[in-house]
Protein backbone atom coordinates (compact mmCIF):
# COMPACT_ATOMS: atom_id res chain seq x y z
CA UNK A 1 0.00 0.00 0.00
CA UNK A 2 1.42 3.40 -0.92
CA UNK A 3 2.42 6.01 1.62
CA UNK A 4 -0.16 8.39 0.12
CA UNK A 5 -2.94 5.83 0.61
CA UNK A 6 -1.83 5.14 4.19
CA UNK A 7 -1.76 8.86 4.88
CA UNK A 8 -5.32 9.27 3.56
CA UNK A 9 -6.57 6.37 5.70
CA UNK A 10 -4.86 7.84 8.77
CA UNK A 11 -6.35 11.27 8.09
CA UNK A 12 -9.80 9.76 7.56
CA UNK A 13 -9.50 7.84 10.82
CA UNK A 14 -8.51 10.98 12.66
CA UNK A 15 -11.40 12.90 11.10
CA UNK A 16 -13.89 10.16 12.10
CA UNK A 17 -12.49 10.12 15.65
CA UNK A 18 -12.77 13.90 15.80
CA UNK A 19 -16.38 13.85 14.61
CA UNK A 20 -17.31 11.12 17.10
CA UNK A 21 -15.74 13.11 19.93
CA UNK A 22 -17.51 16.27 18.76
CA UNK A 23 -20.83 14.39 18.68
CA UNK A 24 -20.45 13.20 22.27
CA UNK A 25 -19.33 16.61 23.47
CA UNK A 26 -22.39 18.15 21.79
CA UNK A 27 -24.65 15.49 23.25
CA UNK A 28 -23.18 16.01 26.72
CA UNK A 29 -23.70 19.75 26.40
CA UNK A 30 -27.34 19.16 25.39
CA UNK A 31 -27.72 16.90 28.41
CA UNK A 32 -26.38 19.52 30.77
CA UNK A 33 -28.21 22.53 29.39
CA UNK A 34 -31.42 21.25 27.74
CA UNK A 35 -34.46 22.66 29.49
CA UNK A 36 -37.23 20.21 30.32
CA UNK A 37 -39.85 19.86 27.59
CA UNK A 38 -43.04 18.88 29.39
CA UNK A 39 -46.13 17.29 27.89
CA UNK A 40 -49.33 16.06 29.54
CA UNK A 41 -49.99 12.90 27.49
CA UNK A 42 -52.94 11.63 29.56
CA UNK A 43 -55.55 13.69 31.41
CA UNK A 44 -58.80 11.88 32.14
CA UNK A 45 -60.50 15.02 33.44
CA UNK A 46 -63.81 13.45 34.42
CA UNK A 47 -62.19 10.52 36.21
CA UNK A 48 -59.74 12.79 38.06
CA UNK A 49 -62.52 15.06 39.28
CA UNK A 50 -64.62 12.05 40.21
CA UNK A 51 -61.77 10.80 42.43
CA UNK A 52 -60.18 14.04 43.73
CA UNK A 53 -62.93 16.66 43.47
CA UNK A 54 -62.00 20.18 42.36
CA UNK A 55 -58.68 20.37 40.55
CA UNK A 56 -58.11 24.15 40.18
CA UNK A 57 -55.73 24.38 43.15
CA UNK A 58 -53.87 21.11 42.53
CA UNK A 59 -50.14 21.44 41.84
CA UNK A 60 -47.61 18.77 40.92
CA UNK A 61 -44.18 19.72 42.23
CA UNK A 62 -40.76 18.38 41.24
CA UNK A 63 -37.05 19.22 41.11
CA UNK A 64 -35.70 20.43 37.76
CA UNK A 65 -31.98 19.64 37.33
CA UNK A 66 -31.74 20.65 33.67
CA UNK A 67 -30.17 24.05 34.35
CA UNK A 68 -26.37 24.08 34.61
CA UNK A 69 -26.35 26.72 37.34
CA UNK A 70 -29.32 26.15 39.64
CA UNK A 71 -31.65 23.49 40.98
CA UNK A 72 -35.18 24.63 40.20
CA UNK A 73 -38.35 23.80 42.08
CA UNK A 74 -41.22 23.66 39.60
CA UNK A 75 -44.97 23.68 40.24
CA UNK A 76 -47.36 22.84 37.39
CA UNK A 77 -51.13 22.53 37.03
CA UNK A 78 -52.75 19.33 35.81
CA UNK A 79 -53.12 20.91 32.36
CA UNK A 80 -49.32 21.09 32.16
CA UNK A 81 -48.97 24.86 32.57
CA UNK A 82 -45.89 25.91 34.57
CA UNK A 83 -47.20 28.01 37.45
CA UNK A 84 -43.94 28.50 39.32
CA UNK A 85 -40.25 27.77 38.62
CA UNK A 86 -37.86 29.12 41.25
CA UNK A 87 -34.10 28.55 41.72
CA UNK A 88 -33.03 26.99 45.01
CA UNK A 89 -29.31 26.14 45.16
CA UNK A 90 -26.28 25.81 42.86
CA UNK A 91 -26.78 22.68 40.77
CA UNK A 92 -24.13 20.10 41.51
CA UNK A 93 -26.70 17.33 41.95
CA UNK A 94 -26.59 16.50 38.25
CA UNK A 95 -22.99 15.32 38.49
CA UNK A 96 -23.10 13.77 41.97
CA UNK A 97 -24.01 10.20 41.07
CA UNK A 98 -23.93 9.02 44.69
CA UNK A 99 -26.55 11.58 45.73
CA UNK A 100 -30.24 10.76 45.61
CA UNK A 101 -32.01 13.93 46.64
CA UNK A 102 -35.12 13.88 48.86
CA UNK A 103 -38.19 16.15 48.61
CA UNK A 104 -40.91 16.76 51.20
CA UNK A 105 -43.76 19.27 51.52
CA UNK A 106 -45.06 20.28 54.96
CA UNK A 107 -48.55 21.69 54.75
CA UNK A 108 -48.53 23.37 58.18
CA UNK A 109 -45.71 25.72 57.13
CA UNK A 110 -46.40 25.65 53.35
CA UNK A 111 -42.74 24.91 52.77
CA UNK A 112 -40.52 22.40 50.97
CA UNK A 113 -37.60 20.40 52.34
CA UNK A 114 -34.65 19.37 50.18
CA UNK A 115 -32.55 16.55 51.63
CA UNK A 116 -29.01 16.42 50.27
CA UNK A 117 -26.64 13.52 50.93
CA UNK A 118 -23.46 14.66 52.67
CA UNK A 119 -24.86 18.10 53.50
CA UNK A 120 -28.18 18.10 55.29
CA UNK A 121 -31.74 19.37 54.91
CA UNK A 122 -32.71 22.75 53.45
CA UNK A 123 -36.12 24.37 53.98
CA UNK A 124 -37.58 26.73 51.36
CA UNK A 125 -40.83 28.63 51.03
CA UNK A 126 -42.76 28.28 47.79
CA UNK A 127 -41.08 31.40 46.38
CA UNK A 128 -37.67 29.74 46.67
CA UNK A 129 -36.46 31.68 49.73
CA UNK A 130 -34.33 29.58 52.07
CA UNK A 131 -35.88 29.43 55.56
CA UNK A 132 -33.31 27.21 57.21
CA UNK A 133 -30.62 24.54 56.97
CA UNK A 134 -29.92 21.60 59.28
CA UNK A 135 -26.79 19.49 59.08
CA UNK A 136 -27.81 15.84 59.38
CA UNK A 137 -26.31 12.37 59.06
CA UNK A 138 -26.16 11.11 55.44
CA UNK A 139 -29.57 10.71 53.82
CA UNK A 140 -30.81 9.61 50.40
CA UNK A 141 -34.01 9.08 48.43
CA UNK A 142 -36.72 9.91 50.97
CA UNK A 143 -37.47 12.16 53.95
CA UNK A 144 -40.42 12.78 56.28
CA UNK A 145 -40.75 15.96 58.40
CA UNK A 146 -43.44 16.30 61.09
CA UNK A 147 -44.91 19.51 62.51
CA UNK A 148 -42.38 19.48 65.39
CA UNK A 149 -39.47 19.39 62.98
CA UNK A 150 -38.57 15.74 63.62
CA UNK A 151 -37.09 14.27 60.45
CA UNK A 152 -37.10 10.58 59.55
CA UNK A 153 -34.92 9.30 56.72
CA UNK A 154 -32.83 6.41 55.43
CA UNK A 155 -29.14 6.18 54.54
CA UNK A 156 -29.02 4.08 51.40
CA UNK A 157 -25.27 3.88 50.84
CA UNK A 158 -24.43 2.90 54.43
CA UNK A 159 -21.92 0.20 55.32
CA UNK A 160 -22.60 -2.83 57.52
CA UNK A 161 -21.36 -0.90 60.58
CA UNK A 162 -23.43 2.25 59.97
CA UNK A 163 -27.10 2.95 60.78
CA UNK A 164 -29.58 2.40 57.95
CA UNK A 165 -32.27 4.75 59.35
CA UNK A 166 -32.35 7.92 61.49
CA UNK A 167 -34.64 10.31 63.28
CA UNK A 168 -33.25 13.76 64.14
CA UNK A 169 -34.80 16.83 65.75
CA UNK A 170 -34.99 20.31 64.22
CA UNK A 171 -31.42 21.05 65.35
CA UNK A 172 -30.01 17.92 63.71
CA UNK A 173 -29.55 16.03 66.98
CA UNK A 174 -29.98 12.27 66.50
CA UNK A 175 -33.02 11.03 68.43
CA UNK A 176 -33.03 7.46 67.11
CA UNK A 177 -31.01 5.29 64.76
CA UNK A 178 -31.15 1.68 63.63
CA UNK A 179 -28.63 -0.73 62.19
CA UNK A 180 -30.09 -3.66 60.23
CA UNK A 181 -27.09 -5.99 60.57
CA UNK A 182 -28.51 -8.29 63.29
CA UNK A 183 -31.89 -8.54 61.57
CA UNK A 184 -30.38 -9.37 58.18
CA UNK A 185 -27.87 -11.85 59.60
CA UNK A 186 -30.63 -13.64 61.56
CA UNK A 187 -32.70 -14.22 58.41
CA UNK A 188 -31.79 -16.00 55.21
CA UNK A 189 -32.63 -13.24 52.77
CA UNK A 190 -31.16 -13.37 49.29
CA UNK A 191 -29.36 -10.16 48.41
CA UNK A 192 -30.39 -8.47 45.15
CA UNK A 193 -27.14 -7.03 43.86
CA UNK A 194 -27.41 -3.84 41.82
CA UNK A 195 -24.41 -3.24 39.62
CA UNK A 196 -25.19 0.44 39.07
CA UNK A 197 -25.42 1.67 42.66
CA UNK A 198 -22.59 2.68 45.05
CA UNK A 199 -21.14 0.11 47.44
CA UNK A 200 -23.56 -0.45 50.33
CA UNK A 201 -24.86 -3.00 52.82
CA UNK A 202 -28.66 -2.75 52.66
CA UNK A 203 -29.67 0.01 50.18
CA UNK A 204 -32.14 1.45 52.69
CA UNK A 205 -34.18 3.71 50.41
CA UNK A 206 -37.05 4.83 52.63
CA UNK A 207 -37.85 5.34 56.32
CA UNK A 208 -41.30 6.53 57.44
CA UNK A 209 -42.78 6.90 60.97
CA UNK A 210 -45.41 4.26 61.72
CA UNK A 211 -47.30 5.84 64.59
CA UNK A 212 -45.22 7.10 67.53
CA UNK A 213 -43.32 3.93 68.34
CA UNK A 214 -42.34 2.32 65.03
CA UNK A 215 -40.61 3.12 61.75
CA UNK A 216 -41.05 1.34 58.40
CA UNK A 217 -37.68 0.95 56.65
CA UNK A 218 -37.14 -0.44 53.14
CA UNK A 219 -34.02 -2.60 52.84
CA UNK A 220 -34.00 -2.64 49.08
CA UNK A 221 -30.91 -4.81 48.67
CA UNK A 222 -32.62 -7.60 50.61
CA UNK A 223 -36.14 -7.19 49.11
CA UNK A 224 -37.58 -6.38 52.54
CA UNK A 225 -39.70 -3.71 54.25
CA UNK A 226 -38.90 -3.90 57.98
CA UNK A 227 -41.18 -2.57 60.74
CA UNK A 228 -38.85 -1.53 63.57
CA UNK A 229 -39.87 -0.90 67.18
CA UNK A 230 -37.98 2.22 68.26
CA UNK A 231 -37.67 1.30 71.92
CA UNK A 232 -36.24 -2.19 71.48
CA UNK A 233 -34.69 -1.52 68.04
CA UNK A 234 -36.02 -4.91 66.95
CA UNK A 235 -37.99 -5.78 63.84
CA UNK A 236 -41.52 -6.71 64.94
CA UNK A 237 -42.77 -7.48 61.43
CA UNK A 238 -41.45 -7.49 57.91
CA UNK A 239 -42.71 -7.70 54.33
CA UNK A 240 -40.68 -9.65 51.78
CA UNK A 241 -40.96 -9.21 48.02
CA UNK A 242 -39.60 -10.71 44.81
CA UNK A 243 -38.50 -7.22 43.66
CA UNK A 244 -36.60 -4.41 45.39
CA UNK A 245 -38.97 -2.23 47.52
CA UNK A 246 -38.22 1.50 47.39
CA UNK A 247 -40.62 4.18 48.67
CA UNK A 248 -43.01 3.07 51.40
CA UNK A 249 -46.34 4.72 52.37
CA UNK A 250 -48.13 4.18 55.69
CA UNK A 251 -51.59 4.98 57.04
CA UNK A 252 -53.44 4.02 60.22
CA UNK A 253 -50.29 2.44 61.67
CA UNK A 254 -49.66 0.03 58.81
CA UNK A 255 -47.98 -0.12 55.44
CA UNK A 256 -50.53 0.47 52.67
CA UNK A 257 -48.22 0.52 49.66
CA UNK A 258 -44.74 0.91 48.23
CA UNK A 259 -42.87 1.10 44.96
CA UNK A 260 -40.67 -1.77 43.86
CA UNK A 261 -38.30 -2.16 40.97
CA UNK A 262 -36.16 -4.60 39.04
CA UNK A 263 -32.41 -4.41 39.47
CA UNK A 264 -30.82 -1.72 37.32
CA UNK A 265 -29.23 -3.18 34.25
CA UNK A 266 -30.74 -6.64 34.77
CA UNK A 267 -34.50 -6.11 34.37
CA UNK A 268 -35.49 -9.30 36.13
CA UNK A 269 -39.26 -9.75 36.46
CA UNK A 270 -40.30 -7.47 33.63
CA UNK A 271 -40.33 -3.65 33.60
CA UNK A 272 -38.53 -1.27 35.95
CA UNK A 273 -41.00 0.08 38.50
CA UNK A 274 -44.17 -1.34 39.97
CA UNK A 275 -46.73 -0.14 42.51
CA UNK A 276 -47.62 -2.55 45.31
CA UNK A 277 -50.87 -1.81 47.19
CA UNK A 278 -52.46 -3.72 50.08
CA UNK A 279 -56.19 -4.29 50.40
CA UNK A 280 -58.23 -2.85 53.28
CA UNK A 281 -57.80 -5.98 55.40
CA UNK A 282 -54.04 -6.06 54.70
CA UNK A 283 -54.24 -9.71 53.72
CA UNK A 284 -53.73 -9.45 49.96
CA UNK A 285 -51.77 -7.09 47.78
CA UNK A 286 -51.78 -6.22 44.09
CA UNK A 287 -48.88 -5.27 41.83
CA UNK A 288 -49.18 -2.77 39.01
CA UNK A 289 -46.40 -2.40 36.46
CA UNK A 290 -45.43 1.19 35.67
CA UNK A 291 -42.19 0.68 33.72
CA UNK A 292 -40.07 3.85 33.95
CA UNK A 293 -36.45 4.39 34.99
CA UNK A 294 -36.58 4.95 38.72
CA UNK A 295 -38.84 6.27 41.46
CA UNK A 296 -37.73 7.76 44.77
CA UNK A 297 -41.17 8.97 45.87
CA UNK A 298 -44.70 7.65 46.27
CA UNK A 299 -47.73 9.53 47.55
CA UNK A 300 -51.22 8.28 48.35
CA UNK A 301 -53.74 10.91 47.23
CA UNK A 302 -56.83 9.26 48.72
CA UNK A 303 -59.83 7.60 47.07
CA UNK A 304 -57.64 4.92 45.51
CA UNK A 305 -55.25 7.20 43.58
CA UNK A 306 -51.44 7.37 43.82
CA UNK A 307 -48.83 9.82 42.57
CA UNK A 308 -45.82 7.97 41.16
CA UNK A 309 -42.77 9.81 39.78
CA UNK A 310 -41.41 7.31 37.32
CA UNK A 311 -38.27 8.58 35.62
CA UNK A 312 -39.25 10.10 32.28
CA UNK A 313 -42.84 10.60 33.47
CA UNK A 314 -45.03 11.30 36.49
CA UNK A 315 -48.21 9.24 36.86
CA UNK A 316 -51.48 9.54 38.73
CA UNK A 317 -52.79 6.00 38.75
CA UNK A 318 -54.87 3.58 40.77
CA UNK A 319 -53.89 0.21 42.21
CA UNK A 320 -55.30 -1.54 39.13
CA UNK A 321 -52.73 0.26 37.00
CA UNK A 322 -55.20 2.59 35.27
CA UNK A 323 -53.46 5.87 34.43
CA UNK A 324 -55.62 8.96 35.06
CA UNK A 325 -52.89 11.55 34.39
CA UNK A 326 -49.41 11.44 32.93
CA UNK A 327 -46.71 14.09 32.52
CA UNK A 328 -43.89 13.19 30.12
CA UNK A 329 -40.40 14.54 29.84
CA UNK A 330 -40.42 14.83 26.06
CA UNK A 331 -36.67 15.39 25.60
CA UNK A 332 -35.55 12.71 28.04
CA UNK A 333 -33.49 10.94 25.37
CA UNK A 334 -31.46 14.10 24.79
CA UNK A 335 -30.86 14.44 28.51
CA UNK A 336 -30.01 10.73 28.53
CA UNK A 337 -29.46 10.40 32.25
CA UNK A 338 -31.56 9.24 35.17
CA UNK A 339 -30.09 12.18 37.10
CA UNK A 340 -32.26 14.50 34.99
CA UNK A 341 -35.45 12.48 35.29
CA UNK A 342 -38.50 12.82 37.55
CA UNK A 343 -37.28 10.88 40.57
CA UNK A 344 -39.08 13.02 43.17
CA UNK A 345 -42.52 14.61 42.92
CA UNK A 346 -45.33 15.73 45.23
CA UNK A 347 -48.97 16.66 44.65
CA UNK A 348 -50.39 19.48 46.77
CA UNK A 349 -53.65 21.45 46.87
CA UNK A 350 -56.11 18.55 46.67
CA UNK A 351 -59.13 18.38 48.96
CA UNK A 352 -58.27 15.67 51.50
CA UNK A 353 -61.84 15.61 52.82
CA UNK A 354 -63.40 14.87 49.43
CA UNK A 355 -65.34 11.57 49.31
CA UNK A 356 -65.37 9.74 46.01
CA UNK A 357 -68.81 8.71 44.63
CA UNK A 358 -69.51 4.98 44.60
CA UNK A 359 -70.19 5.14 40.85
CA UNK A 360 -67.54 6.03 38.31
CA UNK A 361 -67.65 9.07 36.04
CA UNK A 362 -69.91 8.83 32.98
CA UNK A 363 -69.70 11.24 30.08
CA UNK A 364 -73.03 12.53 28.64
CA UNK A 365 -72.58 10.65 25.35
CA UNK A 366 -72.38 7.22 27.07
CA UNK A 367 -75.31 5.07 28.16
CA UNK A 368 -73.21 3.23 30.74
CA UNK A 369 -69.64 3.13 32.06
CA UNK A 370 -68.08 0.49 34.34
CA UNK A 371 -64.70 -0.33 35.74
CA UNK A 372 -63.47 -3.76 34.64
CA UNK A 373 -60.85 -6.11 36.06
CA UNK A 374 -59.72 -9.44 34.63
CA UNK A 375 -58.26 -11.87 37.15
CA UNK A 376 -57.09 -15.45 37.11
CA UNK A 377 -59.27 -18.06 38.78
CA UNK A 378 -56.50 -19.00 41.21
CA UNK A 379 -54.09 -16.76 43.08
CA UNK A 380 -50.56 -16.40 41.85
CA UNK A 381 -48.04 -18.43 43.86
CA UNK A 382 -45.63 -15.53 44.41
CA UNK A 383 -45.11 -14.12 47.88
CA UNK A 384 -46.75 -17.04 49.69
CA UNK A 385 -49.94 -16.79 47.65
CA UNK A 386 -50.76 -13.27 48.83
CA UNK A 387 -50.28 -11.51 45.50
CA UNK A 388 -53.44 -10.91 43.50
CA UNK A 389 -53.11 -12.33 40.00
CA UNK A 390 -54.80 -9.48 38.15
CA UNK A 391 -54.31 -9.67 34.40
CA UNK A 392 -55.83 -6.44 33.07
CA UNK A 393 -57.95 -3.50 34.15
CA UNK A 394 -59.56 -0.36 32.77
CA UNK A 395 -62.92 1.17 31.91
CA UNK A 396 -65.58 -0.07 29.52
CA UNK A 397 -68.32 2.17 28.11
CA UNK A 398 -71.55 1.51 26.22
CA UNK A 399 -73.36 3.55 23.61
CA UNK A 400 -76.38 1.59 22.40
CA UNK A 401 -75.07 -1.84 21.34
CA UNK A 402 -71.50 -0.58 20.86
CA UNK A 403 -68.80 -1.32 23.45
CA UNK A 404 -65.49 0.50 23.87
CA UNK A 405 -62.54 -0.01 26.22
CA UNK A 406 -60.72 2.98 27.74
CA UNK A 407 -57.24 3.51 29.22
CA UNK A 408 -56.41 -0.14 29.65
CA UNK A 409 -53.21 -0.87 31.50
CA UNK A 410 -50.05 -1.81 29.64
CA UNK A 411 -49.19 -4.70 31.95
CA UNK A 412 -45.52 -5.16 31.64
CA UNK A 413 -45.01 -5.26 27.90
CA UNK A 414 -43.16 -2.67 25.85
CA UNK A 415 -44.84 0.70 25.33
CA UNK A 416 -44.67 0.07 21.59
CA UNK A 417 -46.92 -2.95 22.09
CA UNK A 418 -49.61 -1.31 24.23
CA UNK A 419 -52.07 -1.72 21.38
CA UNK A 420 -52.05 -5.47 21.99
CA UNK A 421 -54.93 -5.05 24.42
CA UNK A 422 -56.42 -1.64 23.70
CA UNK A 423 -59.26 -1.63 21.17
CA UNK A 424 -58.61 -5.23 20.10
CA UNK A 425 -62.05 -6.37 21.21
CA UNK A 426 -65.22 -7.34 19.37
CA UNK A 427 -67.83 -7.11 22.10
CA UNK A 428 -71.42 -6.03 21.47
CA UNK A 429 -74.71 -5.98 23.31
CA UNK A 430 -77.61 -7.75 21.66
CA UNK A 431 -80.80 -7.50 23.65
CA UNK A 432 -79.87 -8.42 27.21
CA UNK A 433 -76.60 -10.19 26.41
CA UNK A 434 -73.03 -8.96 26.24
CA UNK A 435 -70.97 -11.27 24.04
CA UNK A 436 -67.95 -11.43 21.76
CA UNK A 437 -64.17 -11.66 21.99
CA UNK A 438 -61.26 -9.63 23.36
CA UNK A 439 -57.49 -9.99 23.71
CA UNK A 440 -56.35 -11.17 27.15
CA UNK A 441 -53.36 -12.56 29.00
CA UNK A 442 -54.27 -15.98 30.36
CA UNK A 443 -51.29 -16.31 32.70
CA UNK A 444 -49.65 -13.93 35.14
CA UNK A 445 -46.20 -15.13 34.06
CA UNK A 446 -46.98 -13.98 30.52
CA UNK A 447 -47.11 -10.45 31.90
CA UNK A 448 -44.27 -10.26 34.39
CA UNK A 449 -41.74 -12.84 33.27
CA UNK A 450 -41.87 -13.98 29.65
CA UNK A 451 -43.91 -11.04 28.28
CA UNK A 452 -45.79 -13.08 25.70
CA UNK A 453 -48.48 -11.90 23.34
CA UNK A 454 -52.10 -12.03 24.55
CA UNK A 455 -54.58 -14.62 23.34
CA UNK A 456 -58.21 -14.47 22.20
CA UNK A 457 -60.79 -14.69 24.97
CA UNK A 458 -64.56 -15.09 24.65
CA UNK A 459 -67.19 -13.58 26.92
CA UNK A 460 -70.93 -14.11 27.31
CA UNK A 461 -72.84 -12.28 30.04
CA UNK A 462 -76.54 -11.84 30.81
CA UNK A 463 -77.61 -8.24 31.47
CA UNK A 464 -80.69 -6.47 32.79
CA UNK A 465 -82.35 -3.80 30.67
CA UNK A 466 -79.64 -4.17 28.03
CA UNK A 467 -77.15 -2.05 29.99
CA UNK A 468 -73.76 -2.85 31.52
CA UNK A 469 -74.06 -3.80 35.18
CA UNK A 470 -71.97 -4.75 38.20
CA UNK A 471 -71.13 -8.44 38.36
CA UNK A 472 -68.66 -11.28 37.80
CA UNK A 473 -68.73 -13.04 34.44
CA UNK A 474 -66.72 -16.04 33.12
CA UNK A 475 -64.12 -15.24 30.46
CA UNK A 476 -62.69 -18.20 28.56
CA UNK A 477 -59.36 -18.19 26.73
CA UNK A 478 -57.00 -20.74 25.26
CA UNK A 479 -53.98 -21.58 27.42
CA UNK A 480 -51.76 -23.96 25.47
CA UNK A 481 -53.93 -26.89 24.38
CA UNK A 482 -56.57 -26.29 27.06
CA UNK A 483 -59.23 -23.65 27.70
CA UNK A 484 -58.81 -21.53 30.81
CA UNK A 485 -61.67 -19.78 32.64
CA UNK A 486 -60.94 -16.35 34.10
CA UNK A 487 -63.09 -13.76 35.85
CA UNK A 488 -64.30 -10.60 34.12
CA UNK A 489 -65.52 -8.25 36.87
CA UNK A 490 -67.58 -5.10 36.27
CA UNK A 491 -67.90 -2.60 39.14
CA UNK A 492 -68.81 1.03 39.90
CA UNK A 493 -71.23 0.95 36.95
CA UNK A 494 -72.92 4.25 36.14
CA UNK A 495 -75.95 4.02 33.81
CA UNK A 496 -78.39 6.48 32.34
Amino acid sequence: MSKVMKSKITNNSLMISFLVCLFFITLTARQAFAEYELKVSTYETGLIQNSLGKTEDIRVVFFDLSDAKSIYLTEIGLDGSVLSRVPLLPNTLAVEEKVREALYYRESTDSYFLGWHGKGVYEFDRQGNQKGFIKTPPLTHDIHVDDNGVMTFAHSWSSEREPQAFQVDKTGKVLWQWNAKKFIKANKFKKAENRKEPENFAAATSAVPLGKDKVAVTLSAWNVVAIVDKKSNKVVKYISDTRRPHSVVVSNNQVIGYTSRSMSGLRKHGPGNSLVVYDDKHKMFSRTFADGIKSLDLQYLGNGLWLLPNGPNILIMDSEGIVYWQLDLENYLYLDSARFSFSNAILIGNDKEYKRPSKTFKSPESDAVCKFIITAEKLDKRNKGRELARLAAGYISQKGPEIKFHIQTGWGFSKKRKDLLANKQQLKIKGNELSGSLQVFSNYKDIEDSIKKPVKGTLKAKLKNGLLQNGDFPLKAKSGYSTKTMNFKLSECNTK
